[in-house]
This record gives structure tokens, sequence and C-alpha cells, in this order.
């Protein structure tokens, strides 16, 4: 269970208390993710900051030996991600200014990213275009495994047209839908976080 309003930002440079915006609950498949001291029921999509190879990763991307970042700026070991708890409440946070806070592992707080499912550790992994809100591939095929990546459990919704024939919403009510062609000329994914600014994230033009 979430546990912990601290917070991480963006660029690990700097941690503080922020607000929690909303509260998230629906059923979903837990695991427990073992780690040195304690565990923590998570879904096996969640996102955790892998603070050896300084990306993040879901859950199930974890291995035994990995370490994850506790608030006190030690690491973590993790131990293994165990067999299914059955579906059980599942419960997510947004919180004002960061897209990170930290969540009890037994006793130790651990961060982890705000997203139902991993889109927003994907993007953030990403090299950033020519604008902020802008990641970019190399090619149409990874740009189609990154979509798939980014929508592994959502809910599909109805098409916007040809030029929008792929479109779901997450958990936490974020809609990502793949757009045919755009003024970049190819393929692009569309993100759209609730009540924050657009994202998206096409092929590198050469």
């Amino acid at each position: 269970m979430i546990r912990s309003y601290l917070n991480l930002a963006e660029a690990l440079g700097e941690s503080g208390a922020e607000s929690i915006t909303n509260l998230w609950i629906h059923d979903d498949e837990l695991r427990l993710l073992a780690v040195a001291g304690g565990s923590v029921a998570t879904t096996s999509e969640h996102p955790f900051w892998n603070a050896g190879e300084r990306i993040w990763q879901s859950a199930e991307e974890l291995d035994a030996g990995d370490a994850l970042l506790a608030n006190d700026g030690k690491r973590v070991v993790v131990r293994g991600l165990g067999a299914s708890l059955g579906t059980k409440a599942a419960y997510n946070l947004t919180v004002a200014n960061f897209h990170t806070y930290y969540v009890l592992a037994g006793n130790t707080p651990v961060l982890v990213h705000n997203t139902d499912g991993c889109w927003r550790g994907s993007f953030d992994n990403l090299p950033t275009g020519k604008q902020p809100h802008v990641r970019t591939v190399g090619s149409e095929e990874e740009l189609r495994d990154v979509f798939g990546q980014m929508t592994n459990g959502a809910e599909q919704l109805p098409a916007r047209g040809p030029k929008i024939p792929e479109v779901y919403r997450r958990a936490d009510g974020t809609v990502i839908q793949w757009r045919g062609a755009s003024r970049s000329g190819g393929a692009t994914i569309d993100i759209f976080p609730p009540n924050s600014k657009g994202l998206k994230v096409h092929v590198e033009e050469p």
C-alpha cells in the first residue's frame, strides 16, 4: 500500500514533500516484490527506479540483485518478484509537481513512478526530441514496441477516425493513441495524462 508522500525530482537531484492531488483505486493482479528488509505488493507493470542502471523498470523487469533507491539515498537490494497474490485493490497517486513518490517496502521507502503501468517509465527512458514534451525512437518498428508497452493492460476505446485507429485509456485516466501520420511526417504516439500537458513519441527525423 502507498504510505509515503515524499517525492524525488525528475532529474533525481532533489527531494521534498508535495500534496497528493488524486488517489486512484482499481482492482488489479498484485505480486509481492521482495527486497532486503521487507516487501511491497505491486502490479507487475509498476515502474521502480533501478538505481544501478539509472532507469525506470517495471517490477517484472527487475532482477534479483538489482538495487532500488531509498529515501535516504541508500540502495535497497531486490530479492525477487513472487507469485500472484490474486486480484486485489491497487492504489496509485497523482502528486503535485512530480511524477515520483516513495512506497514502503517493509519499513524502507523506495522510489516509484506514478504511472499505473509502464507508460511513463517507457517515455522517460527515451531520448528527448527538439521539444521537452517529445521523445524519439529510431524506427516505426521500435515505435510500435513502445506503444505496445504503454498500452499493455489498458482499456481500448473506439477509433477516432482512419488517422487515429487505436486509442487506449489507462486506469489512471491517461489516454494513449496511435496516429498514423503527423506534421513530423510519420506515425506518432500521442499521450494525454489527466490534468497535464500532452506528450508524444515519434520516429527521429534523419
